[in-house]
C-alpha cells in the first residue's frame, strides 16, 4: 500500500513539473542570455523563479533575450502569441481556453521592442499563473 501511495505522489509530481528536456533547454537559454546581457547569476535565477526584486535594465533585457531565444519574439521583435500558447498548453482544453485569455491579457496592445515591456509581460505571466517554474531545490551538504 505504501508503494502505491509513493508511486502516485511521484506520478503527480512528474506531471506537475515541466519535462526534463524542457528544463534543460531553459537552463541552456538562461546561460546564453546571462552571457549576452552580462547579468549576475543570482539576478537571472531570481527572475527564473518569479522574483522580480532585481528591477534594473539588465534584468529587463535578460527577459527580452530569453523571449527571443525561445521564439516568443520573432526577429522583428513581434510577440508570437501562437508560440506562447503552444509552449504553455496542457492536455486539458478548459485550461487552454483560460491560458489563451491570460496570454492575451498580458500581451494585448504591446510589442517586444523595449526590454521593460517584455519584462512586464513576463511578470504578468506569473501574476496570471501562465508560467510557473519548478520549485528551486537546495543541495544537501
Amino acid at each position: 500500500m505504501k508503494f502505491v501511495i509513493a508511486f502516485a505522489i511521484l506520478v503527480a509530481a512528474v506531471n506537475a513539473s515541466p519535462s526534463p528536456i524542457v528544463e534543460t533547454k531553459v537552463d541552456k537559454t538562461i546561460e546564453i542570455c546571462m552571457k549576452e546581457i552580462d547579468i549576475p547569476t543570482e539576478d537571472a535565477l531570481k527572475l527564473r523563479f518569479g522574483d522580480f526584486s532585481s528591477n534594473d535594465e539588465k534584468s529587463k533585457c535578460f527577459v527580452k533575450c530569453f523571449f527571443q531565444q525561445i521564439n516568443f519574439l520573432n526577429e522583428a521583435n513581434e510577440l508570437q502569441k501562437d508560440v506562447m500558447t503552444k509552449h504553455f498548453a496542457t492536455d486539458k482544453s478548459d485550461d487552454n481556453v483560460n491560458l489563451e485569455k491570460s496570454i492575451e491579457k498580458c500581451i494585448k496592445g504591446k510589442n517586444g521592442e523595449q526590454c521593460e515591456t517584455v519584462h512586464n509581460i513576463y511578470k504578468c505571466f506569473w501574476d496570471e499563473k501562465v508560467y510557473r517554474a519548478p520549485t528551486p531545490t537546495v543541495a544537501a551538504h
